[in-house]
């Protein structure tokens, strides 16, 4: 078997192309990237091969057309939601993804991608695939028409397992390469490691769905394997407010820190995302990590991994 993973040093990526050598030992596992928000170090260990490539260039459209894989993984894109150049993001993730669905249409290659819960816009949750695609930034807008190609090519080819997954807040190993853009569940428990006070938008009661990667890794996967089509959340299930994080943070870590509020500068900013899981259960997603389980994993894997360099 031969898979390939775009975005392959990125925190999403990188953690599925390490699980997939797991998972199948005896395929060849290819990722792919051109290092925007990745780190070759997120591959340490990796056990199969890493190839250069821009998404929107030729080169790796021909590279694509020929070469014979099981499944496409598409987890590359521009995911920086304060990129204000709207060509360069429609061209990066509409376009290449356009002609990738092309190829592994006409080889009937299933693609699994990335689409992203921020489609839903500023409408509470729970979110629901058909309510609230009113997307608020331009990386938003590149995902809802990625969903939207999806469905048109679905309607037109229905065997075909092209699969969209609408990531929530995904946090977990691997995030430092994202810097700012790092989740808030990991730039909080890095901090608060450090005995650093967290900091919160006002009043810091927003909510949201908080997933740990070892989940979403699991459903990219059963996606895959469940040979399904279709558009899909990937949460937990459940919203919890960024007040709350800080309180288990504190009790996985033993302290009582208090939070520094301060105002938030995005108009675009979601005060409350939660996946409905309804159709997830199609493709054999079940969530087994609340944050409160998945946060007192990724603290004890940032502490060993501390403790081994």
């Amino acid at each position: 078997m031969k898979f390939l993973v775009t975005g392959g040093v990125g925190f999403i990526g990188s953690t599925l192309a390490l699980e997939l050598t797991k998972r199948y030992p005896a395929a060849t596992v290819i990722a792919t990237d051109n290092f925007w928000s990745g780190n070759f170090k997120n591959l340490l260990g990796f056990t199969g091969q890493f190839l250069p490539f821009e998404l929107d260039s030729m080169e790796f459209i021909s590279f694509l057309e020929s070469s014979d894989f099981d499944a496409v993984f598409h987890m590359g894109a521009i995911s920086d939601t304060t990129v204000e150049d709207q060509y360069l993001m429609t061209r990066v993730n509409i376009l290449a993804f356009k002609r990738m669905v092309k190829v592994c249409l006409n080889r009937n290659i299933p693609l699994i991608y990335a689409s992203s819960a921020s489609v839903y816009g500023k409408k509470p949750g729970p979110n629901r695939l058909e309510e609230g695609n009113a997307p608020a930034n331009v990386y938003a807008f590149s995902k809802m028409m990625m969903d939207r190609l999806t469905y048109e090519t679905i309607a037109m080819a229905p065997s075909f397992p092209l699969v969209g997954l609408r990531f929530f807040n995904v946090y977990g190993k691997r995030e430092e390469s994202k810097g700012k853009f790092a989740s808030m569940v990991y730039q909080l428990s890095v901090k608060m490691m450090k005995g650093e006070s967290p900091r919160l938008f006002e009043m810091g009661e927003q909510k949201r769905d908080f997933v740990y990667i070892k989940d979403v890794v699991d459903g990219i996967i059963s996606a895959y394997e469940s040979k399904k089509n279709g558009v899909y959340n990937l949460g937990c299930g459940k919203a919890y407010t960024f007040n709350r994080l800080v309180e288990i943070i504190n009790d996985v870590l033993g302290t009582d820190m208090k939070v520094e509020y301060f105002k938030n500068p995005y108009d675009f900013y979601q005060d409350h995302t939660e996946a409905a899981l309804d159709e997830s259960i199609k493709i054999g997603y079940a969530p087994k990590w609340l944050p409160e389980e998945g946060i007192a994993d990724l603290i004890k894997e940032l502490q060993d991994s501390s403790e081994s360099q």
